[in-house]
């Protein structure tokens, strides 16, 4: 190895964990190369080396690939800041002096001949340690609102398709919208709540929450559709755009639970 990797420990790790991702094959492979390219303990020179030379260059191909490929993220990003102050008034914080932070998951992004507003999720870690490294590939998914119309879908999926999008931290009480304009407008409303309250705390530094402050879950598409799947709450409640009853049948449904008939009831 090079002299920039003369610590005798870290080279014998290093090379014990290019032996592994080299035993990989498929899409397990490009994620774990992936992985490496964005670690710290890659770098550019490895491409030089004699003994993984040749598969840190497949990293550094592989990780330029997703930077290019057409996800949810990369659409997010390259949407730019354009169309700030209408994002700023539809989630309720035009005029706040802390609505860059508010508005900051949100980008308008020019999809299928319009216009949706699209919600990073997780968004940005701005106020984070976790924005060194950070990249459009940690966007999971990308929430597409048209408010001209309503529709809501998630990018890269079909029209019909719905789905429960759960925050990273689950609290014993869990609401869930199906309102997107409720949803975003209580999402960067929790958001400069957050911030002035880290900042009105003596010797606390403003950071982010994992889920970016996620007001909850959010269901996408129709909730007749939906697969219900455990967030791990104690109790749902029914927010903006649902009621409880229809939840409460997604996860009867969801729990294949079978159909009880006849019989007199008798009780001793």
């Amino acid at each position: 190895m090079s002299d920039a990797y003369d610590d005798d420990l870290f080279v014998a790790d290093l090379l014990a964990m290019c032996e592994e991702i080299d035993a990989l094959e498929g899409a397990e492979r490009h994620r774990a190369l992936v992985w490496w390219a964005r670690s710290t303990c890659y770098s550019p020179a490895l491409m030089l080396e004699l003994r993984i030379g040749k598969l840190a260059r497949e990293a550094s191909r592989a990780f330029f690939t997703d930077l290019t490929a057409d996800t949810a993220g990369k659409a997010w990003w390259d949407a730019g800041a354009r169309g700030q102050a209408s994002i700023r008034r539809l989630v309720g914080v035009e005029g706040h002096d802390k609505a860059f932070y508010g508005a900051d998951p949100f980008r308008t992004v020019h999809h299928e001949d319009r216009d949706w507003i699209a919600a990073a999720v997780p968004p940005v870690p701005a106020l984070s340690d976790r924005i060194v490294g950070w990249c459009h590939l940690d966007i999971a998914e990308l929430i597409l609102w048209c408010p001209r119309t309503g529709d809501v879908r998630l990018w890269g999926t079909p029209t019909d398709h719905a789905e429960l999008l759960t925050p990273n931290v689950v609290d014993d009480d869990l609401a869930v919208y199906a309102d997107p304009a409720a949803f975003f407008r209580d999402w960067a409303a929790r958001r400069i709540d957050a911030l002035e309250r880290c900042q009105a705390t003596p010797g606390i530094r403003p950071n982010d929450w994992p889920d970016g402050f996620m007001p909850g879950a959010f269901v996408v598409g129709d909730l007749g559709r939906l697969s219900w799947r455990d967030p791990g709450a104690r109790r749902i409640v029914a927010g903006p755009g649902c009621a409880a009853d229809d939840l409460r049948a997604c996860a009867m449904r969801a729990a294949r639970l079978p159909a009880f008939v006849g019989g007199t009831g008798v009780r001793g």
